[in-house]
């Protein structure tokens, strides 16, 4: 995820790393309603860039310090955008040189600065003083330098080192809102496509944070995440494709070609594809199984006439095939 996503995508990825590890034991002790499987918790597969109406946050004392800096340095400044899919993230764009620098408000982790530049031949490097966002691996054609707290002014050098000999391939005020918007769906759709996020980047991000946990606690935090993942899988792929029915959408359900086996079972016991006791069984015995094998055996076990129907296979915004129940 070298370029956005590798910051907004894996902060609010680590959000909800934490958020699960604080709130996990009032699931597993009190068998709750808590629902942190949301629309507003989950990283959306794509997000879209609308001009902002609402600048008051460019007046703050963070803005001001880092837009100054980057004036500074020969920045003009861009357009001012709300990212609709995150509620409350706020950028702006600035452009100097074949760079795009991005100046970022979210309340959480407050105001940084990405420096982004890509190459005629390919290349697409970011340098950043985010707090968050080196736990998760970018895509292989990405280079992503994390230099946390640093000055504009230090970005500004490192940038220009990190990108000497290279041809650019200009980012303007023009073509930045595409750009952005299509490299957040290549990132977002290589994490889906490797399965998720890893166990290592899982572990890189709970380090990272001052939340302790036991072991069990930890396990259950993890496929709590990874079945949050298959949940953002499935709405991505609904919304983005058009399907005969899909009022109701009860009936249908997807089959990642990769994905962590017992969130996927768990996936499919929360629609009713297999009944909720068989999920720690099948578990133990499909751990290392890959997700469409387990799923083509699961469905043979059944009557003929009970088994799923394969509906369509999908390449974006990741590779699954989308199968219906014939009953509900």
């Amino acid at each position: 995820m070298a370029l956005f996503f590798q910051i907004i995508g894996s902060i609010v990825v680590a959000i909800i790393l934490i958020i699960v590890a604080i709130y996990l034991f009032i699931r597993i002790k009190f068998k709750s309603a808590l629902e942190l499987t949301n629309s507003e918790s989950m990283t959306p597969m794509v997000v879209h860039l609308n001009e902002s109406y609402d600048t008051e946050w460019l007046q703050e004392d963070g803005s001001q310090e880092l837009s100054k800096a980057l004036v500074r340095l020969g920045f003009e400044k861009g357009k001012v955008y709300d990212v609709i899919g995150m509620p409350d993230v706020s950028l702006q764009a600035f452009f100097n040189e074949g760079v795009s620098a991005v100046l970022y408000k979210y309340p959480l982790v407050g105001h940084w600065v990405d420096m982004v530049y890509l190459g005629e031949s390919g290349e697409d490097v970011t340098v950043t003083n985010a707090v968050s966002g080196s736990e998760i691996d970018s895509r292989p054609e990405c280079t992503k330098v994390h230099l946390t707290g640093a000055s504009v002014e230090d970005l500004w050098q490192r940038i220009q080192t990190e990108c000497e000999g290279m041809s650019s391939s200009d980012i303007t005020a023009e073509n930045f809102r595409a750009f952005f918007e299509t490299a957040y769906q290549k990132d977002m759709a290589f994490i889906a496509n490797k399965g998720g996020v890893t166990r290592a980047e899982f572990m890189r991000v709970h380090r990272n944070n001052p939340v302790k946990i036991s072991d069990e606690n930890l396990e259950a935090a993890f496929l709590e995440t990874k079945l949050q993942e298959i949940e953002q899988w499935h709405e991505g792929i609904f919304s983005a494709h058009e399907l005969e029915d899909y009022e109701r959408e009860e009936i249908y359900f997807i089959v990642p070609e990769t994905a962590y086996s017992r969130a996927f079972l768990q996936y499919l016991a929360d629609y009713d594809v297999i009944p909720e006791e068989a999920v720690a069984s099948l578990g133990d015995k499909y751990l290392n199984t890959p997700v469409p094998q387990i799923f083509s055996e699961i469905n043979n076990g059944f009557s003929e006439k009970l088994r799923a129907n394969h509906v369509t296979s999908v390449e974006l915004p990741l590779k699954a095939a989308v199968f219906s129940k014939p009953y509900v």
